[in-house]
């Protein structure tokens, strides 16, 4: 039942650059069960780019929204395997043959909703469309994959491996420091304190792929929990934070931390929408890092961290916000 013809399409998709990266998407059709499906392979022209963003199961996987690809979305199927006495994981036995992507079944022209068989008008419909979105997921999955390789360097965040249009937002001077960057597990990821409320209201879920870094100044140490979503840099990354200092700080036990989060988590600029959106957004964390300990530090009456930011007051109104807002302009750091 789960065996695919002989006969299978591969169609080949390439990036715009004159060499460039492709990616082989190969269709199969398992004639028993009246489904396609579909594996992969990456042609890439950096070699040394290897990671869970490039594999290309993960490139094809939600390239529509819910559309993993773990079952099939024929319904007949399950009537047709209860009767041939087949039960357990059913979708692991059909991905021996490649993944029954719902958009796969669209480009064969399938709708099962629809007793009149294949039709070309259906494929027609979504052909261009699922072609570009595999393009535009190729090529910012290997701008991704060369910025998680920049930042599991450690140890500081090289300038030479940020846009020069990024760190022109931001004061030149960053003293905060990236020491490490590593990917995480959704176990090890939800068991942290800080990462309890994204994990358990779905804003993050174990189809994101999921990154713990340390910043650091002096004895101050910034925990950071990254989630990224599958379609990134559409939606922007997931910030969970944790201080340690004075003592732990988290969102739910400090207003600052919890204003930093929301700085980070909320909407990003257009302009500030491509594919180095996560460089952006961890060089932004390391500026306001530095803003948050200069802020609180000038609070005590023998401040720890020297003052190199330009603000006018360290804390401002009744919920005593950090001036976590530049302006390029001014070259000055204000409240909300």
């Amino acid at each position: 039942m789960f065996k695919a013809h002989p006969l299978s399409v591969t169609l080949s998709i390439k990036t715009k650059a004159e060499v460039g990266d492709s990616v082989d998407v190969s269709f199969f059709y398992l004639p028993e069960l009246g489904i396609v499906t579909v594996q992969g392979r990456t042609h890439l022209t950096n070699q040394t780019y290897a990671g869970e963003v490039l594999e290309v199961g993960s490139i094809m996987s939600q390239l529509y929204e819910g559309d993993e690809g773990l079952h099939s979305p024929n319904l007949k199927n399950e009537y047709q395997l209860k009767e041939a006495g087949i039960s357990g994981d059913v979708g692991k036995l059909i991905r021996e043959s490649g993944s029954p992507f719902v958009w796969a079944q669209r480009l064969a022209g399938l709708n099962f909703l629809s007793s009149a068989g294949p039709d070309k008008s259906i494929s027609f419909m979504h052909m261009q469309t699922t072609v570009q979105a595999i393009r535009k997921r190729l090529v910012s999955r290997v701008s991704l994959q060369s910025q998680l390789n920049h930042l599991e360097q450690g140890k500081g965040l090289k300038l030479d491996a940020i846009p020069q249009t990024i760190i022109d937002k931001f004061p030149l001077k960053v003293s905060s420091r990236l020491k490490s960057w590593a990917p995480v597990t959704w176990e090890k990821f939800k068991s942290h304190e800080e990462s309890s409320s994204v994990s358990s209201n779905g804003a993050v879920d174990s189809s994101d792929f999921l990154y713990k870094a340390v910043l650091n100044r002096g004895v101050a140490a910034l925990t950071v929990l990254v989630s990224l979503r599958p379609d990134y840099p559409a939606s922007n990354p997931v910030f969970c934070l944790s201080l340690l200092w004075k003592d732990k700080w988290t969102a739910a036990n400090n207003e600052w931390i919890r204003d930093l989060e929301k700085e980070m988590n909320g909407g990003v600029v257009d302009a500030d929408r491509d594919d180095f959106l996560l460089t952006h957004q961890v060089y932004k964390l390391l500026v306001l890092f530095d803003v948050l300990l200069e802020s609180v530090s000038a609070l005590d009456p023998e401040p720890l961290f020297t003052r190199e930011k330009d603000f006018k007051n360290p804390v401002e109104g009744r919920q005593r916000k950090l001036p976590l807002i530049f302006n390029s302009g001014d070259n000055i750091f204000t409240q909300h």
